[in-house]
């Protein structure tokens, strides 16, 4: 079976709440590694950009770990992942919203510090979003590209959650990612900024902890996948859910919750001079 192009500016459309509600926040640790590398140029006051700010729970986290004098632009193509993050960074003055593509990122050559894709690069055209990046970005700017992925390595929960959706969506990559054509592939970001010629000095670091989830966390966390979406829209809201509950019924401990192991990583690299 083939996969067919996505939309990915929809693929979110009516997840916000959720997603908003119950995905992870990455590990402080991680977002200091970049906010302690990023550098802006001479007395001026940073200038980032968040391409695929989602609902903004990174630009938030980003905010409060970057000085007040940073100028922080959260760019968002769909339209109800944006109100959300509008709403939720509410009186925080150094964060504005837009929407915009990371093919065509919103800004001026050469005039960005930091350029930040959190959970969200997966589905972008790459090629497309790294020269951009590379164009927008000062000489001394810096990409951080950062993603959270469940550990299924250390999970037969998760390895049988997967296979859930590799039985219902079609060309489902167990451990994949779905990407701007609809097709499900790994994704290694080190390789791709390594073998590019538009970066350089590429760094990498990752962490790894557990989650326990109760019921409602574990529905919830489900429901803000676009993945969960598909098979909704396959086996209905309540034959999906019904599954989804046996699932952590049969995993769960004796104090009503389920492991849930997850990894996170960020991929930092300069640009170089076009």
């Amino acid at each position: 079976m083939r996969s067919q192009p996505v939309d990915m500016h929809s693929a979110y459309t009516g997840l916000a709440d959720a997603y908003d509600s119950y995905r992870p926040n990455y590990p402080d640790e991680l977002v200091s590694f970049i906010a302690e590398r990023v550098r802006p140029p001479g007395p001026c006051a940073l200038s980032v950009l968040d391409i695929g700010s989602g609902t903004g729970l990174f630009t938030r986290q980003l905010a409060s770990l970057l000085p007040p004098s940073a100028s922080i632009t959260a760019v968002e193509p769909n339209d109800d992942m944006r109100q959300k993050a509008i709403c939720g960074s509410a009186g925080i003055l150094n964060i504005k919203h837009m929407p915009g593509s990371a093919e065509r990122i919103p800004a001026e050559s050469g005039t960005i510090s930091l350029v930040t894709a959190a959970s969200a690069a997966t589905w972008f055209d790459r090629p497309k979003f790294y020269t951009e990046a590379n164009r927008v970005l000062t000489p001394s700017g810096l990409i951080a590209v950062l993603m959270i992925r469940r550990d299924l390595d250390r999970s037969a929960m998760l390895r049988d959650y997967e296979r859930y959706h590799e039985q219902y969506i079609r060309g489902f990559v167990i451990g994949g990612f779905e990407g701007s054509d609809g097709r499900y592939a790994p994704v290694n970001f080190v390789h791709e900024l390594k073998s590019s010629p538009l970066f350089r000095k590429v760094r990498h670091f990752a962490l790894y902890w557990d989650d326990f989830l109760t019921w409602e966390q574990f529905e919830g966390l489900s429901l803000s996948r676009s993945d969960t979406k598909k098979i909704i829209e396959i086996n209905g809201l309540e034959d999906t859910m019904r599954w989804h509950r046996l699932l952590f019924e049969r995993y769960a401990a004796m104090d009503g919750t389920v492991e849930f192991p997850w990894s996170a990583e960020v991929t930092i690299a300069l640009p170089v001079a076009q």
